[in-house]
């Protein structure tokens, strides 16, 4: 078919064309992306809700672990407190002279780990003493060697710190007025 357009008139509407259609494709890109904006704001609003909520509660974890590790340190510094009120007054029974003797009636086969000094309520003061005896004939032979000494008004020895013959962990309970 033949065309009877001048070519200068083909042109411009060769360039309409071209032109119409890059309004129309614009058109549709934008719609798309306004589109897709919207179906995405509330996913965003979610996450960032979610990412405060999780900020808080990581401000709020922190918080407590201040306020554990401040609670523990006082639990221990008070601990700490009484066990030196308690040797203080023990002083006028002679702390140190109780623990030479009880460490002079050591046997040979008889390790000592600890001492623990308490109070009862009645103002008797109990000695804990705890390690381990590599035989039972020295655990006895200990046990008796301070009860022996007079410095204690009674000295304990569980029967379950009998049941082993050899390497015997034991604890015994003096107590001394």
């Amino acid at each position: 078919m033949a065309n009877f357009l001048p070519h200068r008139l083909k042109k411009s509407l060769r360039f309409e064309y071209r032109m119409r259609l890059a309004i129309v494709g614009l058109g549709l890109l934008f719609t798309v992306f306004l589109v897709a904006t919207t179906l995405l704001l509330p996913s965003y609003f979610l996450s960032t809700l979610r990412s405060q909520a999780l900020q808080e509660q990581r401000v709020f974890v922190e918080k407590a672990k201040e306020v554990r590790s401040k609670d523990s340190a006082s639990i221990e510094f008070n601990a700490l407190k009484d066990r030196i009120a308690i040797l203080r007054n023990m002083e006028h029974t002679a702390v140190y002279g109780i623990l030479e003797e009880v460490v002079s009636q050591q046997v040979s086969g008889v390790f000592l780990n600890g001492f623990f000094f308490t109070q009862k309520q009645s103002g008797e003061w109990v000695l804990s003493i705890t390690g381990i005896s590599n035989t039972r004939d020295a655990l006895l032979s200990f046990s008796n060697r301070l009860q022996q000494t007079g410095v204690f008004t009674s000295v304990e020895l569980p029967v379950s710190n009998l049941a082993s013959n050899r390497d015997i962990a034991f604890t015994i309970t003096a107590s001394k007025k």
